[in-house]
């Protein structure tokens, strides 16, 4: 394979290695009011795997409605993380200072890690949860 042709196929797949590192943590009920879609229950996945965002990624709410993939990198004190992979769609914002990058529904934090506390996740956009 010539060198041209290896970037382009290497800079392909990049963004499944390479994504943004920050903490997570799971938030309790109840999830509604929220900033992003109030009472309305429709934006919920049926699978209850949603999360909050956080300052870095809140974006003045135009983070509402993004789906994210999450893998848990290490975990906190007290905690372990699944191995799992999780997508979870943005229907919450927790744009604080001290907030996490994500605050998870109950559903997707036991996805990813057990135990309590904050764990380092790697992140990224994707374009839908499916």
């Amino acid at each position: 394979m010539k060198a041209p042709t290896a970037l382009i196929a290497i800079s392909y797949f990049a963004h499944l290695v390479c994504g943004e590192v920050g903490p997570a943590a799971v938030y309790k009920p109840p999830y509604r009011p929220n900033k992003c879609y109030g009472w309305s229950e429709d934006a919920f996945p049926s699978t209850k795997m949603f999360a909050a965002a956080g300052q870095t990624i809140w974006d003045n709410g135009a983070a509402c409605g993004r789906w994210y993939q999450i893998r848990c990198m290490s975990p906190g004190i007290g905690s372990r993380c699944t191995g799992k992979t999780i997508t979870v769609r943005i229907v919450e914002g927790k744009p604080g200072f001290r907030s996490p990058v994500f605050s998870l529904s109950q559903t997707a934090g036991a996805e990813l890690y057990t135990g309590t506390g904050r764990v380092q996740v790697e992140y990224h956009q994707v374009s839908s949860g499916r």
